[in-house]
């Protein structure tokens, strides 16, 4: 039983070497992260591609382990060596190679060039599906869900997927502080593979406990200040193999999937996922926009420090990994429900997230209900959903020319990740959607020469006899002031951004 721990500290080893050398390939190709004054936020560019590194390790630390347990008589390896011998069972494992693989390079060319997020994600619903219908195929034709046993036939195989797609994208976007999603995966990992070992997954057991090692030695290059980032690539793949690792330790006798035991594992990054696909559908935003409104910039936003944002969204995923753990060697659902129970508590008492994305939904719900009762009402909504900045007095002066230039719909969409601010408003009236007297303008919003946000608005022509461009002249002439307004608080906020910075590297001086 020894090697399968001793396949973590192969894994380290490997890691631990390997990194550096990706590193310094990773600077030399110029493949680096480079900060761009709005989302990424690093001093400097930070070099690319360590979930190459993490990736190469732990294939290096499974191959080890199993051509020792073939030389040496360890009799706990004997079930996964005539597993392996099964080319039904051994092709499942082939698929998720594959797919680590086609997901790993479709990731550093979105480190590298970026691709829309259409095209990542159809690649992941390729991955996905080379996992789920590879070999075995369908992998699971019953749900347990708190001790009932659902039949959903050959649902079971777009579920699996729907699932690893999840996987993926929620842990994918958790990769946003030194150090995060490597100590997230680490804990993850170590709970898949002690799952494994609970339910005689035994070559699970050693693939997830080589990753584990893999990513603590990553650790030591990724921890804050970080000399390497994982990547999409790193990300990505990460998220697929725990995700697949996790579904097949779950399954149980009869075909009979466990979803609360997964689920509870991944409870805080799809918590992140899901408020953010909330956050961004109902600001009207696209789901692929980027912004950072993610458990760890709120938790930044704060006041707490990388580190103490890493140890605390750490412990909270621990919480949930033990519960899940608990439910697997109990067999009930119980201890995983708790553990969720737990962790959304702790969340909701202290306020650290949730709170924006709850407004949204209530204020949402509240517009919607208004509208039922009356359909020819307006429909007003503005929300701060981070930040200090006075927005709302430059949304009322927006609304002052609602009447005047007979707008019939008004929004104003301001995002500025770097500064914590992110302000979302939209005013809606009655109005006939296909008339041919509407008119519409769409405005970027700068700071400098980065594009920070957008005003939209529809408008109806009264039919009087003038031309439609005077109207839409005199709008942008009403519009002219105000977006020199919102343009002086940007440069105000960033010059006491940089007088704050000052003052700080001025203090640390001092103390040195």
């Amino acid at each position: 039983m020894w090697l399968i721990p001793a396949t973590a500290v192969f894994g380290y080893l490997f890691c631990f070497i390997l990194t550096p050398i990706v590193r310094k390939i990773a600077r030399f190709l110029d493949f680096v992260d480079r900060p761009d004054g709005l989302r990424k936020t690093q001093s400097e560019p930070i070099a690319l591609g360590g979930g190459v590194g993490v990736f190469l390790a732990a294939c290096f630390a499974t191959t080890l382990s199993f051509f020792l347990a073939a030389e040496l008589p360890l009799r706990v390896f004997e079930e996964s060596l005539a597993d392996l011998a099964n080319m039904a069972f051994a092709s499942t494992y082939v698929g998720l190679a594959l797919a680590a693989v086609l997901l790993g390079l479709l990731g550093l060319v979105d480190d590298k060039y970026g691709i829309r997020g259409v095209y990542k994600l159809l690649g992941q619903l390729v991955a996905s599906a080379l996992v789920v219908f590879w070999g075995q195929g369908q992998i699971f034709q019953n749900v347990g869900v708190a001790g009932f046993d659902i039949e959903i036939g050959h649902l079971g195989g777009p579920i699996a997927i729907v699932w690893l797609i999840a996987a993926i994208n929620s842990f994918n976007l958790l990769d946003g502080a030194d150090g995060l999603a490597s100590s997230i995966g680490a804990i993850f990992a170590l709970t898949i593979g002690l799952m494994a070992i609970f339910t005689g997954h035994l070559l699970a057991a050693v693939i997830a406990f080589s990753i584990a090692g893999a990513l603590f030695a990553f650790l030591y290059y990724n921890s804050r200040p970080a000399s390497i980032y994982l990547g999409d690539a790193g990300s990505m793949v990460i998220g697929l193999v725990l995700g697949s690792l996790a579904l097949f330790c779950s399954v149980k006798e009869a075909a009979v999937v466990s979803f609360s035991v997964f689920f509870a594992i991944w409870a805080i990054p799809l918590l992140d996922a899901g408020a953010a696909i909330i956050r961004r559908k109902m600001t009207g935003r696209s789901v692929y926009a980027t912004d950072r409104g993610h458990i760890h910039h709120r938790m930044l936003t704060e006041g707490l420090s990388v580190p103490q944002t890493v140890a605390l969204i750490t412990a909270l995923c621990l919480i949930t990994s033990l519960g899940s753990l608990l439910s697997v060697y109990t067999k009930t659902s119980l201890w995983s429900f708790l553990a969720i129970g737990s962790v959304l508590g702790i969340l909701v008492v202290t306020r650290l997230f949730g709170r924006t994305e709850l407004m949204l939904i209530n204020r949402h719900f509240w517009s919607f209900g208004r509208h039922l009762i009356d359909s020819s009402g307006e429909r007003k909504t503005s929300l701060q959903l981070q930040g200090s900045l006075d927005w709302e007095s430059i949304w009322d002066k927006l609304l002052d020319g609602v009447e005047h230039f007979q707008i019939k719909r008004l929004s104003l969409n301001l995002s500025l990740p770097v500064r914590h601010e992110d302000f979302y408003a939209s005013w809606k009236g009655a109005y006939n959607r296909r008339s041919a007297r509407l008119w519409r303008i769409e405005i970027p919003l700068f700071a400098g020469e980065k594009i920070v946000g957008q005003f939209s608005v529809v408008g109806e022509h009264g039919g009087e006899n003038r031309a439609s461009t005077e109207t839409v002249n005199e709008f942008l002439t009403f519009f002219g002031p105000i977006e020199e307004e919102i343009s002086k608080m940007l440069r105000a906020e960033e010059a006491a951004t940089e007088e704050r910075s000052k003052s700080d590297d001025s203090s640390k001086d001092k103390s040195a």
